[in-house]
């Protein structure tokens, strides 16, 4: 049995919308904390053609709203070949989904619970992943325990994707790189040490963006505050 497809996201009356041909964007604001970020439902076509069309209004949304962005649906489209059954190799459109989500400085999120989201099980079976939640670093960063898992499938070709959060950050100060630590002996060698010491798996800007936060966490958890992190850099350079 197969079913159609499309985008379906309820929200107030009051919040703002942008409505594409392929996507649905709302504008929200967290009730506890303010925090405002924008959420997209995509259900993307198959057409290269098209999909290019999906690509280039999604930079638009993001162009008219640059804060926290979330996009969750079926995109239609795989990043690797290991994604889609006896695949083997890149396609153009594949390269022009990595180009999108690197364009759009976004976080290509794991998967947890299984390999695949769509699967064709009458006739030549068939399975991939086409359906995926991209966030921004800013949008991972307000939220704890970022996590996307894959729900029971029942009527649909899809496995339904639940996208959860833990706690939300409160009152979270920017982090401030000070040039001065540059130049203090054993300073660079030390940071080093903490980034090859990280070891996370996904996709490398996932791998990247949870490196940067562990490297984040360590500065305050190693050295305490800002304070007290120049106070070991004095104390490196009387040694």
């Amino acid at each position: 049995m197969q079913t159609s497809g499309g985008v379906l996201l309820i929200w107030d009356k009051r919040v703002i919308v942008i409505v594409g041909q392929f996507s649905v964007s709302v504008l929200l604001r967290g009730v506890v904390d303010d925090f405002v970020w924008a959420c997209t439902g995509v259900y993307s076509p198959n057409d290269n053609g098209q999909r290019s069309t999906l690509w280039e209004g999604l930079s638009q949304v993001h162009a008219r709203w640059p804060m926290a962005w979330c996009l969750i649906g079926d995109f239609n489209i795989i990043k690797y070949p290991s994604e889609r059954l006896d695949c083997e190799s890149f396609s153009p459109a594949m390269f022009a989904f990595s180009d999108f989500i690197e364009n759009n400085s976004l976080v290509d999120l794991p998967l947890k619970g299984a390999f695949f989201t769509w699967f064709r099980d009458f006739g030549l079976p068939s399975m991939s992943r086409i359906d995926r939640a991209l966030v921004s670093l800013n949008w991972e960063e307000h939220f704890e325990n970022v996590s996307q898992h894959v729900l029971p499938r029942a009527l649909s070709d899809h496995y339904p994707l639940l996208l959860e959060a833990g706690v939300v950050r409160r009152g979270q100060s920017a982090f401030k790189f000070e040039n001065m630590w540059l130049k203090v002996k054993g300073f660079v060698d030390r940071v080093k040490q903490w980034w090859d010491g990280y070891s996370f798996a996904g996709s490398p800007s996932f791998i990247l963006a949870q490196k940067l936060k562990a490297l984040k966490a360590d500065f305050k958890k190693k050295n305490g505050t800002r304070r007290s992190l120049v106070i070991w850099l004095l104390e490196r350079r009387t040694c």
